[in-house]
């Protein structure tokens, strides 16, 4: 089975009698040879048969690419060094994303918007999550989840410390004031500008990062 699966691949990839194709034990496949530039539509069913590692062609030859989970530290360092990131609510059995900009510091996450539909559905269901990531190629990347409960900070004294604190780390970006002061326009018809500082407690995180071949093979990790 595993010959007849090797030959329909290396006719798919159009291989020569000269070049060979072996299976590693993490059942990803190494080839030797000269195929071409291009792994045509045949080759890339069968190589997303394989279970193995994901796959790509790249210079004449066939590379993959490694996942590993990212520690706990990591995955909180790249949540401190972006800006940018995906944030989830639910209600009533519905998901809701929308990209937000953010800023972290000790263990919450501050944002700046306008009041609408997200912050509708988090006010009835305060459990969310963000995600963010950090993409090179489609091989090299990082990318980290965070749940935790959304806290809205009103105009009242007891947030008083904490609406300053999240105004000073927003700012930090250019033209940070943009998501809770620009016009939003709904069904022709511009909504309420309410702009509202909140926050979301991170009360968990986990990361995944991919790596190349020629990456691992050089002892990037």
């Amino acid at each position: 089975m595993l010959y007849a699966k090797k030959a329909r691949l290396a006719t798919a990839l159009r291989i020569g009698s000269r070049a060979s194709i072996g299976l590693k034990s993490d059942r990803s496949y190494w080839i030797r040879g000269a195929p071409s530039n291009e792994v045509p539509i045949e080759a890339n069913k069968l190589l997303s048969e394989s279970n193995g590692p994901a796959f790509r062609f790249q210079a004449g030859r066939l590379t993959f690419m490694l996942i590993y989970e990212l520690d706990r530290q990591a995955s909180f360092n790249l949540l401190s060094r972006l800006r940018f990131g995906r944030l989830a609510c639910a209600n009533d059995n519905q998901p809701y994303v929308i990209p937000i900009h953010y800023a972290y510091e000790d263990g919450s996450i501050y944002c700046l918007s306008t009041v609408g539909k997200k912050l509708h559905w988090m006010r009835r269901n305060p459990r969310v999550c963000l995600q963010i990531d950090e993409i090179h190629s489609p091989q090299k990347w990082m990318s980290v989840i965070v749940d935790g409960t959304f806290e809205e900070l009103p105009r009242a004294p007891q947030f008083q410390s904490t609406r300053a604190r999240a105004h000073h780390l927003l700012e930090e970006r250019r033209v940070w004031w943009e998501p809770g002061f620009a016009k939003v326009i709904v069904s022709g018809k511009p909504l309420p500008l309410e702009p509202l500082y909140f926050h979301i407690r991170v009360e968990g995180i986990s990361g995944r990062q991919g790596i190349p071949e020629r990456e691992l093979s050089n002892g990037a990790i």
